[in-house]
């Protein structure tokens, strides 16, 4: 039946005036009194009883009255269907099922169609399989569609289930029985990033009508096989944000390079490498790289692009593919340019989406990488004359090192050497920039005699112009000779 709603009414007691046999659906009475008027599902119990020898009964259901007749459902709460002749009784009253009803139903079970309305009772199926609040996805990646049987009245804290039939890819919607998208949040209260929702992945959804400032939306309860949304973490035992993990782009530990002798090849190691997809964004460790760079090559492992430049710079960044977990290096023309921490010349290869610059390196006329030793962020090469004059240059004056040290390196270090044709106090000093910040930081200063040489040392002077160093020189005597050597650069 697909209700269980009983109507009792008293004194409905009379008799048959027709005859029914034990297949007949409608049963004729004789009077009319005290009949109910029945509503769309409810039902009349009704008790049969033969006036012969009064042992006889049988429980029908009466589902419609029209005058003294009656559409009957035959055979219930266990009595069989029987022959009735005319002058039986047919009376209204309690029954072992209607009490049950009243008490819970404790030990009568009533069967029950599918529910198709909010207001129908549902079959055990419909609650075991999860029909009521559940159905496929039928919609389009970010743009989500189910449609529940019945259609539910959304009110806040409704849970609403399915399985995707695409992966999102950024923030998303839902729409429930053909009515409006509303935006799915995550766990953080936010938008869809992508990622969250996995092709076939079992998604769970609470409406929320006031938590977008009075604009509905669906927060992410459930996503198998997707990612997580959750809020910044503030305090040691909860999760953190993907952003919240600790690393800077391009942190190295026992990062080592070097070649002895020019190479279009060269190899990388380290401990770890952090990397990155973008400045702020995920963030990944890099464990024990071992790696190759070719320059003679293009793709991973080689230029991106063209070829190795000739007496020019080249850049290389650690790339990494975090689906597979493959790393690999890729080498990046300079030119006049400061290169980003982070890859960006549009030609990564497909999957790697995150990568750090962890070497900036000059190249010979041949395009190969020159002679180097590189550990960490400072870069070693063959000592280089910067400049040799026998000019005295009162005030810090600049000078380029453009030939020397690449866009990106920040600060250098090298040797001065000194010498005058009479004896003479010498001294060279090298900054950053025309005002020396913090005082001059480096120094050379020698007390020689004639045409005897003084050598001194600087390190970590910083570039505060891009590929520019700045000096200053006095002499007490003869005629001298500055010069300045680089043999190092950090970037």
């Amino acid at each position: 039946m697909a209700t269980t709603t009983f109507v009792i009414a008293n004194n409905v007691s009379t008799t048959l005036a027709t005859a029914a046999t034990s297949s007949s659906t409608t049963l004729t009475l004789a009077s009319s009194a005290n009949l109910p008027t029945l509503s769309a599902g409810q039902v009349m119990p009704l008790t049969l009883n033969d006036a012969a020898t009064g042992q006889i009964y049988e429980v029908v259901y009466v589902t419609a009255i029209s005058g003294v007749t009656l559409t009957v459902t035959r055979a219930q709460e266990g009595t069989g269907a029987q022959n009735w002749n005319i002058g039986d009784f047919a009376y209204c009253a309690p029954t072992a099922g209607t009490v049950a009803m009243i008490n819970g139903n404790p030990v009568n079970q009533f069967q029950v169609a599918p529910a198709t309305a909010s207001n129908q009772a549902p079959q055990a199926s419909q609650i075991q399989q999860n029909a009521l609040t559940y159905a496929a996805d039928t919609g389009a990646a970010n743009a989500y569609a189910v449609a529940l049987s019945p259609a539910p009245t959304l009110v806040r804290g409704a849970i609403i289930g399915f399985t995707a039939a695409h992966a999102n890819t950024g923030a998303s919607t839902l729409a429930v029985n053909g009515g409006t998208a509303f935006p799915i949040w995550g766990s953080a209260h936010s938008a869809l990033q992508g990622g969250e929702i996995a092709l076939n992945g079992y998604i769970e959804v609470e409406y929320n009508p006031t938590l977008n400032g009075g604009n509905p939306v669906y927060v992410l309860l459930e996503n198998t096989g997707g990612a997580t949304q959750v809020a910044p973490a503030t305090a040691s035992g909860q999760a953190v944000q993907f952003g919240q993990v600790a690393g800077v782009v391009g942190q190295c530990r026992n990062l080592k390079m070097s070649l002895t002798a020019p190479s279009a090849t060269a190899t990388l190691t380290a401990d770890e490498v952090i990397v990155e997809s973008a400045l702020g964004g995920l963030r990944y460790c890099v464990a024990s790289p071992s790696l190759t760079i070719n320059l003679a090559t293009t793709g991973a492992g080689g230029m991106d692009t063209g070829s190795a430049p000739a007496n020019g710079y080249v850049g290389i960044y650690l790339i990494l593919n975090p689906v597979t977990g493959t790393a690999a290096l890729l080498a990046v023309n300079t030119g006049p340019s400061v290169l980003p921490n982070i890859y960006a010349s549009g030609h990564m290869p497909a999957g790697f989406t995150a990568s750090a610059l962890v070497s900036v390196l000059p190249t010979n006329s041949s395009g190969q990488f020159v002679q180097f030793y590189q550990r960490d962020r400072r870069v070693s090469i063959i000592v280089t004359q910067a400049f040799q004059t026998s000019g005295v240059v009162t005030v810090l004056t600049p000078f380029t090192l453009s030939s020397i040290v690449p866009p990106n390196a920040t600060h250098v270090g090298g040797t001065t050497s000194l010498t005058a044709t009479a004896a003479s106090f010498l001294n060279l000093d090298v900054a950053g920039d025309a005002s020396g910040p913090g005082g001059i930081s480096g120094k050379g200063q020698r007390n020689t005699g004639a045409n005897q040489a003084g050598t001194g040392g600087f390190s970590d002077v910083p570039l505060i112009t891009q590929q520019t160093i700045y000096y200053q020189s006095t002499s007490s005597g003869g005629t001298p000779t500055f010069q300045l050597n680089i043999s190092d650069y950090t970037f």
